[in-house]
């Protein structure tokens, strides 16, 4: 736990860097570049006017959301969720079991978690 509010705050160099590199990955800067923030706030608002935003995750959590294992870890990882195990049980049970057997069998909360995992609706990322 920090001691004082500063140790919360993310060091400005990191920030720029972060907005750098986003303007590179989405190709509004030259891979080289490195624009001045004069120059870097003319681009970003020209890119805002021409993109909604709306329903766009920020991109250090979409970042995360790409990795399959950090992913798996979140949808897993609460109570009342099956975990990882579970589903790839539920999987592999899928072609000697029924739905009721495999929901008494992996101790899932209710049959419809199994039902929406075997019908793809759920859990999909989970390899």
């Amino acid at each position: 736990m920090p001691t004082n509010k500063s140790e919360n705050l993310v060091p400005i160099d990191q920030i720029l860097f972060m907005i750098q590199r986003y303007l590179r990955e989405n190709g509004l800067i030259a891979k080289s570049a490195v624009p001045k923030p004069d120059e870097r706030d003319p681009i970003l608002s020209t890119w805002l006017k021409e993109h909604s935003l709306k329903g766009l995750p920020a991109p250090w959590v979409a970042d995360r959301w790409r990795d399959n294992d950090w992913e798996v870890a979140q949808i897993c990882g609460r109570d009342g969720l099956l975990s990882a195990e579970q589903v790839r049980l539920i999987r592999h049970f899928a072609n000697e079991y029924t739905a009721e057997e495999i929901y008494r069998r992996i101790c899932a909360n209710d049959i419809g978690q199994v039902l929406r995992v075997l019908d793809g609706q759920a859990y999909t990322r989970v390899d």
